[in-house]
């Protein structure tokens, strides 16, 4: 009986997460020298009329002296949120160069949810909420198997 009272006890002071979801803590974001600022927006992720600064950065570096950048066959993204002095570092993630990674904000209420569309040879779409200085980390969709995409011919109409 005592075991039981303590499960329930941690269960119910650590929260109900569901399988999909993960929590991202404060932490320091370390070697953003190393990458590529390619966007920054500042917006009210948490409802408190305070806005915060969602960063993009692409690495390896692309040198912007050099005549002719030359990109490597892996791209890594790094999504960073800077909320005051508290930092999230949301993406550390490694694609082919050919992949897509895309970037939305959604209402939701007084709340933005990022919504992190990933392609490639496997597709996620991915949220990100901001709740109680922590985020929550939402896998919406994950391919299971080969995806086959299919490719769209226009003809122009004079």
């Amino acid at each position: 009986m005592y075991k039981l009272v303590t499960l329930l006890s941690i269960f119910l002071l650590l929260g109900c997460v569901k399988e999909n979801q993960s929590t991202i803590k404060e932490g320091s974001v370390k070697d953003l020298n190393k990458y590529t600022s390619v966007a920054e927006v500042k917006e009210d992720l948490d409802g408190n009329g305070i806005t915060e600064k969602i960063s993009l950065y692409v690495g390896p570096v692309i040198h912007k002296d050099a005549a002719v950048s030359s990109l490597a066959d892996q791209t890594y993204w790094r999504l960073i949120v800077e909320d005051g002095d508290k930092t999230f570092s949301l993406i550390n993630y490694k694609s082919s160069y050919n992949d897509s990674f895309d970037l939305w904000l959604e209402e939701n209420g007084k709340r933005n949810n990022i919504i992190v569309f990933l392609g490639g040879h496997n597709k996620e779409i991915i949220s990100y909420h901001y709740e109680d200085s922590r985020f929550i980390k939402e896998k919406r969709y994950k391919s299971k198997g080969e995806v086959k995409e299919f490719a769209h011919e226009y003809t122009r109409i004079n």
